[in-house]
C-alpha cells in the first residue's frame, strides 16, 4: 500500500476543517463589554443640567444653624434624605445642577433642590449606566460635548428626560493632580481639635433643631471644579455643601471657592496652601467672624487622604 506523507495528512485535515466551517452561519462578536468600557471613560467629567431637574423632596425652608467654621461655607439649611444622602438650601435663584463622573467610579448629582447624591457608577453597555443608591440611566447620547439620557429615580419610581452640556476641565498641573486625588479628611491638628468630636445641629422632618457630634468632616475636590464638604456622624453623612473652586488668578499657592451660583470673590473666599503632598495638605483660611467685613479670624487644617 502506498503511504501518505504525514504533513499532507495534516494539511488534509486542515482543509477539510476549513471547508466544513465555510458553511457555517457567521456569529458576530459580541461588543457590549468594549462598549460599556468605553462609555465608563467617555462619561467622565461634570454635565450641567439644561434645565431644573428635581430628584428628592424639597429640603426645610427653614433657616439652620450658622456655622462657626469658614470651611463649612456660608450657614445653609439643611435635610438629610432617608437613603443617607444629604442636601442643603441656600440663597434664592438658580442653583446650576449637574451629574458628575468621576475616574474612580464615582458619580455625583446635584439637583434643583440642592440635594446632593453620591456613589458608584457602572456602564452596562454602550448606552445605559447604573447608578448605586439610585436606579440607573438609558438612552446615553453623547456628542460635541453634550450629552443627552432618562434617568430613572428608583424611590420615586420616576424617570426624567435630561440634556446637559460639558463643563470645563480644571486645568491639569502638578497642583490639580494632587489636590484633587481623592477626598481629604480633616484630622484633630491644629483648627481640627475644635471640629472633630463637637457638637452641630440639624433640623429633623418635623423642622426641630437636633443635634450630633462630629466624628468625621471630608473635602471633595474635583478636576471638574466640585468642592463637595461633607459631615459624618457616626459614620452617617449628615450635611452635604456644594460649591465651585477654581485656582487663584495671580497667587499659585491660592485655591478659592464660591458656593451656589455666586460668582468668585478672590478677596474673601481664597484658601492659601501651606504643605500639599500626596499624604498631606495644610491650609490656612483667614475669615470674618462677626460679619463686619474684616477677617478677624484665622483658621489652620491639616487633612490626611482617605487610608
Amino acid at each position: 500500500m502506498k503511504k501518505i506523507p504525514l504533513f499532507l495528512l495534516a494539511g488534509m485535515t486542515l482543509l477539510f476543517s476549513c471547508s466544513k466551517n465555510d458553511d457555517d452561519p457567521v456569529t458576530p462578536p459580541d461588543t457590549t463589554k468594549e462598549e460599556a468600557q468605553k462609555l465608563q471613560k467617555d462619561v467622565q467629567g461634570k454635565w450641567l443640567f439644561n434645565t431644573d431637574i428635581e430628584l428628592g423632596r424639597k429640603a426645610i425652608s427653614s433657616e439652620g444653624r450658622k456655622s462657626q467654621r469658614s470651611l463649612m461655607g456660608r450657614a445653609l439649611p439643611q435635610q438629610v434624605e432617608t437613603n443617607g444622602t444629604a442636601g442643603t438650601t441656600g440663597v434664592t435663584g438658580d442653583v446650576p445642577g449637574f451629574i458628575e463622573f468621576t475616574s474612580d467610579s464615582s458619580y455625583i448629582i446635584y439637583d434643583e433642590n440642592q440635594q446632593v447624591y453620591t456613589g458608584k457608577f457602572e456602564a452596562k453597555s454602550g448606552d445605559s449606566i447604573v447608578l448605586s443608591g439610585i436606579g440607573y440611566l438609558t438612552g446615553i447620547t453623547i456628542n460635541n460635548g453634550k450629552m443627552d439620557f432618562k434617568l430613572f429615580y428608583s424611590a420615586t419610581s420616576k424617570t426624567i428626560t435630561i440634556a446637559t452640556n460639558k463643563a470645563a476641565a480644571i486645568p491639569v498641573d502638578d497642583r490639580t493632580t494632587l489636590l484633587t486625588k481623592g477626598p481629604w479628611y480633616i484630622t484633630k491638628e491644629e483648627s481640627g481639635a475644635d471640629m472633630i468630636g463637637s457638637e452641630e445641629w440639624e433640623i429633623d422632618g418635623n423642622g426641630q433643631e437636633v443635634s450630633y457630634i462630629i466624628d468625621s468632616v471630608s473635602f471633595l475636590i474635583s478636576n471638574n471644579g466640585t468642592y463637595l464638604v461633607q459631615i459624618f456622624s457616626g459614620k452617617k453623612l449628615k450635611n452635604a455643601s456644594m460649591a465651585n473652586w477654581k485656582w487663584h488668578s495671580k497667587q499659585a499657592d491660592k485655591f478659592v471657592y464660591a458656593w451656589d451660583n455666586e460668582p468668585f470673590d478672590e478677596e474673601n473666599n481664597d484658601i492659601q496652601i501651606t504643605e500639599l503632598t500626596a499624604t498631606s495638605l495644610k491650609v490656612t483660611e483667614a475669615w470674618d467672624s462677626n460679619g463686619d467685613g474684616i477677617d478677624d479670624t484665622t483658621d489652620k487644617w491639616v487633612l490626611k487622604p482617605a487610608r
